[in-house]
């Protein structure tokens, strides 16, 4: 009896490792194609993800798949909802130009044309012509001439063609449950000649708009040299140094509900003329925005074609520029400090008496007043209160509406807590890699050394350097944490996992977690000190070399009290800055500057950026 139970034992161990050894060795098989095909590394990752990209069928509540065309006329009712009835609204407004500087109208030149054409993403989809981006491409010196005297008839004569006004949408199951038509996200697909003819007049517009400074300072959607970390490291600045100073903030977090969508027609056109634009580009803007339609794509079935009574159209090349327009006067009604990115809205100021929460409130009502005259309504759920210091709480309201206070709110992808502290965001950074990392164990196993690299870039990297400037960690407890990552994934290298972590970094030829630090500050400080009239200039000072060894770019270092200020970017990259050779600051261009300065900290003992305990 014993001896059987021992065989049968022996027998599943035995076929237990069979199993384990056709697993290793199937990996192993795998990890030798991505070598020779990295594409191969996106296809895997993708099949093995838990939400699949593509069409999801949506149930019902007993569970049952309901048909393609069902499923398609249920979106599109349900995406419609978000879309406001046509109405016409006249405001007062008075013209920001003179008539002199009015873009009237305008007309392309084929070489501009056959420029988009050859820098068209071959790997986008179609519209519903089906014409794909990489027959254009493909074709363009065939087509660029016809497709430029189609462009100037459309622009002469004022009009679009209909079949450049449909949209078609393919619902993405984003997670949760799949009979709730609010779990797919709609992603519209427009034809590309449209969108050619869209990034020509998105170009003329917007070199009116930067060339006559219209634009407002505040606002860092959409806008060449602005972003989420421009944004996020003005509004930091601002913070950080004000509480360095003894000033605590009161900061209001405003969201609009569906802004995009329910941009109103009639009031956009009023601005775009406000803002300069007139004759027959302003027709053709009106007609662009006139009788577009929308229809849901599931598994082939193509729902009905629905109406747009409003917004700027989904997955258009001009809509982020007219939405730009349409909120360009928020900054203008206020008097405490305020930024944006597109509809994102931050409303702040330094607190020190009541008449300060005073001050704050009428500019929240100002704010409120403009969302019902322009009729884009706040999302009263995310506008929230951040209290940043030690200070009074008050109780402030967004028209009928409370605004709930919070310890901590995530802005743009990043959390800021009221403290200023990194380590939330520190930790929501390991949680999510440290995901990604296990879910990448599970498919392949072990890493050969020509794939980790692709590994980090793709899905690694991309998380933990995300605005990292912003919110690079200073507490010696958030630096370990994420060095882990770097750890785990280094160990996963298929005979490394028993060398030391400075071994496995120098073999695998990888940056560390500090240099990567290091080089994430320098990389964005020399753009904006190259850059004329970059928005961060503002965030250092320049001081003037005093021995000619260092290079012309030096920057003064702040003077700081507490360690948020202390370590905030705007501080902490002065001193390795400061620190690079000249041939390095000085290099002519961006990707020399990275070439040389990854050639400069290869050569340097190992770096620890200032921290604290």
């Amino acid at each position: 009896m014993h001896r059987a139970i021992a065989s049968v034992i022996s027998n599943k161990h035995c076929g237990d490792l069979i199993v384990k050894e056709d697993k290793q060795e199937h990996q192993a098989q795998i990890m030798r194609k991505m070598d020779q095909n990295p594409k191969l590394l996106y296809q895997i990752v993708n099949s093995q993800s838990k939400v699949k990209p593509g069409v999801s069928p949506l149930q019902t509540s007993e569970g049952t798949t309901v048909t393609a065309s069902a499923a398609a006329e249920e979106l599109v009712n349900f995406y419609s909802t978000v879309f406001r009835p046509e109405e016409c609204v006249t405001l007062n407004l008075h013209p920001l130009l003179s008539p002199t500087d009015t873009l009237q109208d305008m007309t392309v030149n084929a070489e501009s044309v056959l420029l988009i054409l050859l820098g068209l993403n071959t790997k986008k989809s179609p519209g519903a012509d089906e014409i794909t981006p990489f027959i254009l491409k493909q074709c363009a010196r065939s087509l660029y001439t016809s497709l430029t005297d189609l462009f100037n008839l459309s622009l002469n004569c004022s009009m679009v063609p209909m079949d450049w006004k449909c949209g078609t949408i393919t619902p993405i199951f984003k997670g949760g449950d799949r009979s709730d038509v609010s779990n797919y996200r709609p992603v519209t697909l427009l034809p590309v000649i449209s969108k050619v003819l869209e990034r020509l007049v998105a170009n003329k517009l917007t070199k009116h708009l930067e060339g006559n400074n219209i634009l407002s300072i505040a606002q860092h959607g959409f806008r060449k040299s602005h972003s989420c970390l421009s944004n996020l490291l003005l509004t930091l600045d601002d913070w950080t140094l004000a509480i360095d100073n003894g000033n605590p903030i009161h900061a209001c977090y405003l969201d609009m509900s569906k802004a995009f969508d329910r941009v109103n027609h009639s009031i956009l056109l009023q601005k775009l003329k406000q803002h300069g634009v007139t004759g027959k580009l302003l027709a053709w803007l009106e007609n662009y925005l006139m009788d577009r339609v929308i229809q849901v794509r599931v598994d082939g079935a193509l729902s009905k074609p629905v109406a747009v009574t409003s917004g700027v159209p989904q997955g258009s090349v001009l809509g982020p520029t007219l939405f730009l327009i349409y909120a360009n006067d928020i900054p203008n009604l206020v008097r405490c400090k305020i930024i944006l990115f597109a509809d994102d809205i931050k409303l702040w100021a330094s607190i020190h008496t009541s008449e300060d929460c005073v001050l704050l409130q009428e500019d929240l009502n100002a704010l409120y007043d403009w969302s019902l005259r322009n009729k884009l309504p706040f999302n009263f759920q995310k506008c929230k209160m951040l209290n940043i210091g030690k200070c009074v709480e008050f109780t402030y309201t967004l028209g009928p509406h409370r605004l709930a206070w919070t310890t901590d709110e995530k802005d743009l992808g990043v959390w800021i807590s009221s403290s200023l502290k990194t380590s939330l965001q520190c930790t929501a950074v390991y949680k999510r890699t440290s995901k990604i990392l296990a879910l990448l164990k599970r498919i392949f196993g072990r890493f050969t050394r020509q794939t980790l690299p692709s590994i980090l870039n793709t899905y690694i990297r991309p998380t933990m350097e995300y605005a990292v400037q912003v919110w690079s960690p200073w507490l010696q407890k958030d630096i370990v944490l994420l060095q882990r990552i770097y750890h785990r994934a280094t160990k996963l290298v298929t005979g490394l996992q028993n060398k030391p972590y400075e071994e496995r970094i120098d073999s695998l030829k990888l940056f560390d977690f500090c240099y990567r630090r290091i080089r994430g500050d320098l990389i964005p400080t020399y753009n904006i000190l190259h850059t004329p009239n970059h928005p961060l200039q503002k965030l250092f000072v320049r001081r003037e070399p005093r021995i000619s060894r260092t290079h012309d770019y030096l920057l003064a270092v702040p003077h700081s009290r507490g360690n948020s200020w202390r370590y905030f970017f705007a501080v902490r990259v002065c001193f390795a800055w400061n620190y690079l050779p000249q041939n390095v600051a000085h290099s002519p261009n961006l990707n020399i500057f990275k070439t040389n300065l990854d050639s400069f900290l290869s050569t340097q003992p190992k770096i620890n950026p200032p921290h604290s305990a």
